[in-house]
């Protein structure tokens, strides 16, 4: 927070974890942006049995948090709110479930947590941001009630690793693999009335793929 000068008075200094939310208001819309702190809270995931592996295996305990008790009920309290578009910022995959890395499908029950309250929750459209992953690739996914996530998981730039794009197959995924340095640029916009957003990969001033909302 110093780093980032965050002001001595600023509430965030001084609770456990760095969430928050800002609310953005764009030709008549609302945009809620939600930032969840994914490893303050956490429970301590649960390893792999193999000898030197760094990667991870699903955990259905009980007592299993991603979030904590306090950014849980703040969350749900957030998720009541109304807007035209809802931006949830994960710094690790929500809806991947093919690699065994950081991700939400770490703990199962956390996950079904979270799709079940965005489905009751009153937003039309709910976009997913989350990086970690060191490739690019985009996701869609739908709830118990078939509303629809779209998770656009952008990274990195200073350090990709080409060989994680023939790692896994996903049937939630809808683009390419992109294993190049790379950024994303979320675009928010009202035409005629109707909130509308893209998204773009852009690796070397060029871009790699763009998906926009229907219109």
């Amino acid at each position: 927070m110093d780093f980032l000068d965050v002001p001595e008075s600023d509430p965030l200094r001084y609770q456990e974890g760095i969430y928050y939310s800002k609310t953005i208001k764009l030709g008549g819309k609302t945009v809620l942006v939600i930032f969840l702190d994914m490893r303050y809270h956490r429970t301590p995931l649960k390893k792999s049995i193999f000898p030197f592996s760094k990667s991870y295996v699903p955990s259905r305990e009980d007592s299993d948090s991603f979030l904590g008790k306090a950014q849980w009920f703040w969350l749900e309290k957030e998720l009541l709110s109304k807007a035209d578009l809802l931006i949830l910022v994960s710094s690790i995959q929500v809806i991947s479930e093919t690699h065994s890395y950081e991700k939400w499908g770490n703990f199962p029950l956390e996950k079904e947590k979270l799709f079940d309250i965005l489905d009751k929750s009153n937003f039309p459209d709910i976009l997913v941001l989350s990086g970690d992953r060191h490739i690019a690739e985009v996701f869609r996914s739908k709830t118990k009630s078939g509303k629809s996530l779209t998770e656009f998981t952008s990274s990195s730039m200073n350090k990709p690793l080409p060989l994680r794009s023939l790692q896994e197959e996903s049937e939630e995924r809808i683009s390419p693999i992109f294993p190049e340095p790379n950024f994303g640029i979320l675009t928010i916009e009202v035409k005629k009335g109707k909130l509308l957003w893209n998204n773009r990969f852009i690796s070397n001033e060029k871009d790699l793929f763009l998906l926009k909302s229907p219109e």
